[in-house]
C-alpha cells in the first residue's frame, strides 16, 4: 500500500505537523489545512503590520512525499497502533 507523507515547517523551526494519508491529493489538502490554521493562529497576535499571507510566507512544506509502505516513514507497529486509535490514520498492520 502506498502512503504519501507531507511536513510544514515556520522557516526558521524544525516541522510542526506531518500528515499521512492514502490519497495523495488529501495528504496535500490536509498539510494546506493545517498551515492556514496555524496562520491564523499566529494572525490572530498583536502584529498589525503582518497579515495572514504574511504568516503562510514564513512557512514551508515539503511537498507530498510517496512511500510504498509506512516502514519506510519509521511508523512502528505501536505508533500505528496509537495512531488508529486516535483515529488519525488507518494503517496496515503488520
Amino acid at each position: 500500500m502506498k502512503v504519501y507523507v507531507a511536513s510544514a515547517w515556520w522557516r526558521d523551526c524544525d516541522p510542526f505537523v506531518s500528515v499521512v494519508s492514502t490519497n495523495k491529493t488529501r495528504a496535500a489538502d490536509l498539510i494546506r489545512e493545517e498551515m492556514a490554521e496555524e496562520a491564523e493562529h499566529a494572525y490572530g497576535g498583536d502584529d498589525e503590520d503582518k497579515d495572514l499571507e504574511d504568516y503562510l510566507d514564513e512557512m514551508a512544506w515539503s511537498g507530498v512525499q510517496e512511500f510504498e509502505d509506512t516502514d519506510n516513514i519509521g511508523l512502528t507497529g505501536d505508533i500505528r497502533d496509537e495512531l488508529r486509535e486516535q483515529g488519525f490514520a488507518w494503517l496496515p498492520t503488520y
